[in-house]
């Protein structure tokens, strides 16, 4: 049966930390929760400190690896495509500034602000 990925809940984070305290192996919390055992025993691998699995703490790691992944920004002041994107309109006559998005733009998949959203004015003057 295939199934979808999908992130694991706060729920499910909960039930694994209240299942291993009782003593239930992953395989058994995996069919619990109608997940494979290998995304069980990731999560466990993953978020255990000292031996314990914590619920609020594995959460709060997953919220700060999910902020630091992403794409790096490409247009970047300085760089060869700001150059490559600034110079053929300034040849235009076009004078060309680039601005921070300043939007509530919020990604597609997250409910967080973009980390490299960029607008630009070119202006005839």
């Amino acid at each position: 049966m295939a199934r979808a990925y999908t992130h694991l809940s706060a729920e499910e984070r909960g039930l694994i930390m209240a299942e291993t305290l009782r003593g239930s192996t992953g395989a058994a919390i995996a069919r619990m929760l109608g997940r494979f055992p290998s995304t069980v025993a990731r999560e466990l691998r993953r978020n255990a400190q000292g031996g314990r699995y914590d619920a609020t703490l594995a959460g709060r790691a997953y919220r700060e690896r999910r902020e630091a992944c992403g794409r790096a920004c490409k247009l970047v002041e300085g760089s060869a495509l700001y150059t490559r994107v600034r110079d053929p309109m300034n040849e235009r006559g076009l004078r060309v500034r680039f601005l921070p998005w300043s939007g509530s733009a919020t990604s597609i998949q997250q409910d967080r602000p973009r980390k490299c959203s960029l607008a630009f004015v070119a202006t005839d003057h």
